[in-house]
């Protein structure tokens, strides 16, 4: 038995300097594709250099339990280490990837899961070296001195405005602004995980994927916010406002039952379809789509 990652996240932890650990999130699953829920795991994670079998700059091992939903977290950076040193990783000097292996009984007998690019943590964390600037700059000095000094950096600085072209550059200020935003979510079967970062189960149902629980989001894939009805009273007639409920307007009960939706805020504008799928994504997260009957009767 062994387990597979439905999907995983790989980013920042942020803090006031440079990062020096980043979140892991996967679903364990059995070789039946059954969950494996409340389980205490092994995993060993490796940061290989160059290449999926390059060689090894770190390794480090967890101890972690599954919850309900078959799913675990860990912190890449905080584990017990076993070769190398985290803070020391070059992570300028070419691509890296993220080696996962597993013992589902919680012992040492490892299994290799999967290896991954790492595309974006490099750069956070190799982001502390630019605190560190040697040499000497006085006041008359312009742009170019100090972009003389232990740097060959060509691209073009606008005052440290927001960036507004590809080789602008971007203060800490941009960048943080940019991590606070919600994350949206590819999503699997397995997981899925909407705007507002409520995070749903999915059920196989013959050859359809389903999800498994009540949609309870307040906003659109792209962010934009539906409007809250609680109190709202008679809508008789507004076929246009697109409005969220919480039954009985009782906020208790969203987590419970989810939130119901009039038409217009569901299909967010589209059309009626009787395709299969329907290719009407409405108030879905991204990925998914509202089923049409086509599909109801295939259910």
């Amino acid at each position: 038995m062994f387990i597979s990652l439905v999907w995983l996240v790989v980013n920042s932890t942020i803090s006031s300097q440079a990062p020096q650990a980043f979140n892991y999130q996967a679903v364990a699953r059995n070789t039946g594709g059954n969950l494996i829920i409340n389980q205490n795991i092994s995993v060993r994670v490796s940061i290989l250099t160059g290449s999926p079998v390059g060689a090894t700059e770190y390794s480090e091992t967890h101890s972690v339990t599954t919850d309900a939903y078959g799913v675990f977290n860990l912190l890449v950076g905080n584990g017990t280490p076993v070769s190398g040193v985290f803070n020391s990783i070059p992570w300028e000097t070419g691509p890296k990837y993220l080696k996962i292996e597993a013992d589902v009984t919680g012992g040492t007998a490892y299994q290799a899961l999967a290896t991954t690019q790492i595309l974006s943590m490099p750069y956070a964390l190799y982001a502390n070296k630019a605190e560190i600037l040697t040499g000497t700059i006085t006041e008359t000095q312009g742009l170019a001195d100090v972009l003389a000094i232990n740097n060959s950096a060509t691209a073009q600085i606008k005052n440290l405005t927001n960036p507004s072209e590809a080789q602008d550059a971007a203060t800490k200020d941009y960048v943080d602004a940019l991590l606070s935003k919600p994350l949206v979510m590819e999503s699997q079967q397995g997981i899925v995980r909407d705007y507002d970062g409520n995070i749903y189960t999915t059920i196989k149902i013959g050859d359809q994927i389903w999800m498994a629980e009540n949609l309870k989001t307040t906003r659109y894939s792209d962010g934009n916010s539906l409007v809250n009805g609680t109190g709202a009273g008679n809508i008789t007639g507004n076929y246009t406002t697109k409005y969220w409920f919480v039954y009985e307007d009782n906020s208790a009960n969203k987590d419970t039952y989810g939130l119901l939706y009039t038409w217009a805020a569901a299909m967010n504008g589209s059309a009626s379809s009787d395709k299969s799928p329907s290719g009407i994504q409405g108030v879905c997260p991204i990925g998914w789509h509202l089923p049409s009957d086509t599909e109801w009767k295939s259910l």
